[in-house]
């Protein structure tokens, strides 16, 4: 299969499990993966496939209000 992630082909991996897409994302002009947009993850099989997914997502958020949460 071949894989892309947004727009760009990432190489062939030996194993499929636990594919690390973070360094394949696109990022801005100061190298940061960019914010307020949609990134794409495409999974083209060369024959009939089945594909079953997983998705870990991890954010970060600051209070700004002040107080102890």
């Amino acid at each position: 299969a071949t894989i892309k992630v947004d727009g760009t082909t990432i190489p062939a991996q030996s194993s499929y499990d636990d594919i690390d897409i973070v360094n394949y994302l696109s990022k801005d002009d100061s190298g940061k993966i960019r914010r307020n947009t949609w990134h794409t993850v495409e999974i083209l099989p060369d024959t009939m496939s089945r594909i079953v997914g997983a998705v870990f997502c991890q954010t970060f958020c600051n209070s700004r209000g002040g107080g102890d949460y």
